[in-house]
């Protein structure tokens, strides 16, 4: 035994070693190994001597297996109950003095045994003010002493558990008209939400108490009026419930053609016409937002809405909110201008916005949108994916204590790394300058610029006296050298744990990718994360779907959501890769989604299993940063209904279209992804079929002349004629009998099952497909 052990602590050892001296992809991996080492060595202690590892040595790996950052280890700490878990964002906090306790029956009957509320904290592991309330507040010892006598402290990853941060998310909303991370809510021991808010700082300032003041007034209150703050939180309940029934509100459903044009005149009278995008700072991409527009313009032949999204990414891709050194996009900018990012970087949004610029490029043919497909898939690769094929959550905004750390730079910096004229056009290029662009309140330095492309290539040409080519070849030369600088510091720690939902988004995005860039790499990446999906987050004896895998353990029965994305992406990847066996899982999913979640009462999905610790068993009712698993489902239950004649499929999208007649009347913009789905049901689509042996020149040719342009509402359905096209005709039985002439590849372009006649010449194919305008 002790030979084994001492061979895997120094294996232990070598990891780590290896993680702080050679970069990015060991510091990625290491986590994962040390979640094996901790097994390993558990079940070798079980075995030889029938008791488990000490918790010193199980300790001692976790101290430098799951750090804060980097550079930084725990030494000496004395760990809370979150040390078990494996959510990155809960083992942050399991070193902090407070008795933090995951959700569980475990907390929930201390505080019924002890009498006392719950401080419920939830958030994420990238999220930037949920650091700065650890710091001030939960690392502060005698602020954890006081938590500790007082309450029952829960800890939440909102990323795992969307469906508390949705019940108690809506509680805040009630009681202060605002929400965001961290959510700080005060619960009854039965979960009843009574008093909240996001972010408190640890003392008081003017006009807002500070956290030290709430946990005093709220113990004062616990103690004193007990039954004040019962009824209040049976109000706040009831509150959260009237507010889902009138979202509900039985209503007809809207007509189409009125309702999106509403839509589009609303989006358009938030548009910012001077920087792009919606409303004022802080601003959000919104991918859900430009998504309809692209599907509006196509489908009312209407520029203007090419145009605002066309204006609103050019002005991202020229921002600092895309990382114009190492490529992604970072969660939002803290400005109207997209020039200070809040710099932490999701898979959910670079896989939408990767999404929009492949349809942008099959509309425009853009080489600009080209190059930030290539950029931003190349940093999902390099950055967020796992050895074996998932993909990760995402980076945080923090690096070395500070917001940004890793992404800003001094003038003196990159004049340090880059000499001559190479400098001088880089400085320009990227606005750097001795005063700076970017401003820490928190440390107060000053001086830092965050990288944005303030000249174009053109104006530095006529600048420089120099081609268009040249400057290009210095700023590519450039950023090499910048990137390897930066490659240096410390770099944003890793939200490593794979979520299944958000995986769905980055699939469907890279097929699409792959699609319109003829990119088998990419679609290589999709089939990787699908693979790893199926083989690590899906039990097909028992029918289960999980949501979350990290370090070799998953855990937590996959949410509506989940299924919706998953399911969603598959048929995607389906449409670009001809394999039949991602469009039969995808059918698979939804079935049993169906059965799992759906209201056969009233319609729609709900957004989680029954569970005995949810306070309501919600419904997603909006299309938010990411499509609501409601729209995503209707928009995947329609597709799988036309393509394999399923009417249960078709009913229970309707019946979930119908669910929400009542915010799709008032408030369309809420839900702009249900209007895809409307789309797809009042206006129809148009099946493409592509038969042919896809691996042959003349079926690549017809298939590039199918995803060379934007389709909107389309169905693809790439045919391998031979046994493959009896195994798809099993599922989609309207494909049985076609076939091209003398076995030539062929393109059927169909509506509504009748289809025009079959061309074999990718000319042709364009013709059918190049949209009709409108007088």
């Amino acid at each position: 035994m002790y030979g084994s052990f001492i061979y895997i602590l120094g294996t232990s050892r070598f990891y780590y070693s290896l993680a702080l001296s050679t970069g990015p992809f060991f510091q990625r991996s290491f986590t994962d190994y040390s979640g094996h080492i901790v097994y390993t060595l558990r079940h070798i202690s079980m075995v030889l001597s029938g008791r488990p590892v000490p918790d010193v040595v199980t300790l001692f790996l976790l101290q430098i297996g799951y750090m804060k950052d980097q550079n930084t280890i725990l030494h000496n700490r004395v760990p809370n109950r979150l040390i078990k878990e494996k959510s990155p964002y809960l083992l942050q906090h399991a070193f902090n003095p407070v008795n933090w306790f995951p959700w569980g029956e475990e907390a929930f009957e201390q505080a019924h045994i002890l009498n006392r509320p719950i401080f419920l904290s939830i958030g994420y592991s990238t999220c930037h003010w949920c650091h700065v309330m650890e710091r001030e507040s939960f690392e502060d010892v005698e602020i954890a002493e006081f938590m500790n006598s007082h309450f029952v402290n829960i800890k939440v990853d909102r990323e795992e558990r969307p469906d508390l941060d949705s019940i108690y998310m809506q509680a805040v909303q009630i009681m202060t008209g605002q929400g965001g991370w961290p959510l700080s809510v005060f619960l009854t021991p039965s979960l009843k939400p009574f008093f909240g808010g996001t972010y408190f700082s640890p003392e008081d300032r003017p006009g807002f108490p500070g956290f030290r003041t709430v946990l005093r007034i709220i113990t004062q209150n616990w103690k004193n009026k007990n039954e004040k703050v019962f009824k209040s939180a049976d109000e706040i309940l009831a509150a959260i419930r009237d507010t889902a029934s009138f979202k509900f509100e039985n209503s007809p459903v809207p007509n189409f053609d009125l309702t999106a044009k509403q839509t589009f005149q609303d989006l358009a009278a938030n548009f910012d016409p001077k920087n792009g995008g919606f409303g004022g700072a802080p601003k959000f991409p919104m991918p859900t937002y430009l998504n309809f527009l692209l599907h509006y313009q196509k489908q009312f032949n209407e520029p203007v809405a090419l145009e605002m999204v066309e204006f609103t990414l050019k002005n991202m891709i020229k921002g600092g909110i895309y990382d114009q050194v190492g490529g992604g996009f970072a969660r939002y900018s803290t400005d109207t201008k997209w020039l200070i990012p809040h710099f932490e970087k999701m898979l959910y949004d670079n896989a939408q916005l990767l999404d929009i610029c492949a349809s942008l490029y099959q509309i425009t043919h853009n080489p600009l949108y080209e190059a930030i497909i290539r950029e931003t898939a190349n940093y999902v690769r390099t950055t967020l994916t796992h050895i074996e094929g998932g993909f990760y959550t995402g980076e945080d905004a923090d690096s070395d204590g500070k917001e940004g750390a890793f992404y800003v730079w001094t003038f003196d910096e990159i004049k340090s790394i880059l000499k001559g004229p190479e400098g001088e056009v880089f400085i320009r290029r990227f606005g750097v300058t001795p005063l700076g662009n970017f401003f820490d309140p928190e440390s107060g330095d000053r001086g830092n610029n965050v990288l944005f492309r303030a000249k174009s290539i053109e104006n530095l040409a006529a600048e420089f006296k120099l081609p268009p080519e040249k400057i290009e070849g210095l700023i590519a030369l450039a950023k090499k050298k910048i990137f390897k600088a930066r490659a240096a510091r410390p770099r944003p720690s890793l939200d490593d744990k794979i979520l299944t939902g958000w995986n769905g988004l980055i699939i469907s995005a890279l097929s699409k990718a792959a699609g319109a860039l003829r990119e088998p790499t990419y679609l290589d990446l999709a089939v990787k994360a699908a693979t790893f999906i199926r083989q690590n987050l899906f039990d097909p004896a028992a029918q289960k779907l999980y949501r979350r895998w990290k370090g070799g353990e998953r855990k937590i029965l996959a949410h509506q959501s989940d299924f919706a994305f998953l399911a969603a992406g598959l048929i995607d990847l389906f449409q670009v890769s001809g394999q039949t066996e991602w469009l039969e899982w995808a059918a698979s999913l939804h079935e049993l989604h169906n059965e799992l979640f759906l209201d056969n009462k009233h319609g729609g999905y709900f957004m989680t299993l029954h569970h005995p610790d949810l306070l309501i068993r919600m419904q997603e009712d909006s299309d938010g940063v990411i499509p609501s698993g409601n729209s995503a489902a209707a928009l995947n239950g329609l597709k799988l209904s036309r393509l394999m004649d399923r009417e249960d499929f078709l009913m229970a999208a309707e019946k979930t279209i119908g669910r929400f007649s009542n915010l799709l009347s008032h408030y369309p913009t809420a839900l702009t992804t249900m209007l895809l789905a409307m789309d797809f049901l009042y206006k129809g689509e148009t099946q493409i079929v592509i038969w042919g042996e896809l691996d042959r020149e003349e079926t690549r040719s017809m298939t590039e002349s199918v995803f060379d342009r934007f389709l909107g509402s389309h169905l693809i359905v790439p045919v391998s004629p031979g046994d493959s096209q009896k195994k798809l005709a099993r599922i989609v039985p309207f494909i049985e009998n076609m076939r091209g002439p003398e076995g030539k590849a062929t393109v059927f372009v169909c509506k509504n099952f009748t289809c025009e006649k079959p061309v074999q010449e990718p000319s042709e194919v364009t013709r059918l497909l190049s949209p009709k305008r409108k007088n």
